[in-house]
């Protein structure tokens, strides 16, 4: 049952970053297969996490796969080349091996998973945090909000990548407010009836309100309504993102540490 639940939650992250990168191309984002594993880049983001592989366990050839892919995401022009220890690889993705093929230690991740069927229904409504999905007039608010909550500059490259899949099918992006100020955005994506909680960014001037707190609740009300039996998020363990997730009754999935290479 555990593993057919990585599986699940292993695949809507991959659907998510595949179809999002696909609609970004203008945005440097993009993505290609090798050996039937995928990795996805974001030329203009040199966060490991979001210019990485996702199913490096099909290989059966890791280490070939991997310098196939990395290849490909050099040529291009991706500034950086992430990989993850996934259980399915824990007897390939030692440290002392990473790091022999030039990757370092990134940030450690946490995946979790709530059964939605297990009577966890949204709970309270947070009456002071107005919630409302996002359109298309709505990127550059968006790119912004999601930019300076994640202590990027407001044009980053990553809000823009996500802001592309503003009103793509199955993806739903929110935009929270307070006293009638936007105080932050999350994201949700939803494939093969999992509901992926994928990112979220509070404004700091807005944090310690319960702004992230309302948006997990409204993406899960959204999903419960999509039919979907499980909720899945993604976050690093040292800050307050996990503590939001145990508190909602989200439980550890696996953890993982994201190893990054820089290409250029």
């Amino acid at each position: 049952m555990q593993q057919h639940l990585i599986q699940r939650v292993d695949k809507v992250e991959s659907e998510s970053f595949v179809t999002l990168y696909g609609a970004a191309p203008s945005h440097g984002a993009g993505w290609v297969t090798e050996d039937d594993v995928t990795a996805v880049w974001s030329a203009h983001d040199d966060d490991p996490s979001f210019s990485c592989v996702l199913n490096l366990a099909r290989s059966p050839h890791p280490e070939r796969t991997l310098q196939q892919l990395e290849e490909a995401l050099r040529n291009e022009g991706a500034t950086v080349f992430g990989v993850d220890t996934h259980p399915d690889l824990e007897h390939w993705a030692r440290d002392e091996r990473l790091r022999q093929l030039g990757f370092e230690p990134d940030c450690e991740e946490c995946i979790w998973a709530l059964d939605m069927t297990a009577g966890n229904a949204p709970g309270m409504v947070n009456e002071e945090v107005h919630i409302r999905l996002a359109g298309p007039d709505d990127r550059e608010a968006f790119t912004r909000t999601l930019n300076t909550g994640w202590g990027l500059p407001e044009q980053a490259a990553r809000g823009q990548v996500f802001a592309a899949g503003i009103g793509l099918d199955n993806w739903y992006q929110y935009l929270a407010y307070v006293d009638g100020k936007l105080a932050g955005i999350a994201v949700l994506f939803i494939h093969d009836n999992v509901a992926d909680c994928f990112l979220s960014a509070t404004l700091p001037e807005f944090r310690g309100q319960g702004i992230q707190t309302a948006l997990i609740e409204r993406r899960l009300a959204d999903g419960l309504d999509a039919g979907c039996d499980v909720a899945t998020s993604q976050t690093v363990v040292h800050n307050a993102s996990p503590r939001n997730m145990a508190r909602r009754g989200f439980q550890p999935l696996y953890q993982r540490w994201i190893y990054g290479k820089k290409l250029r």
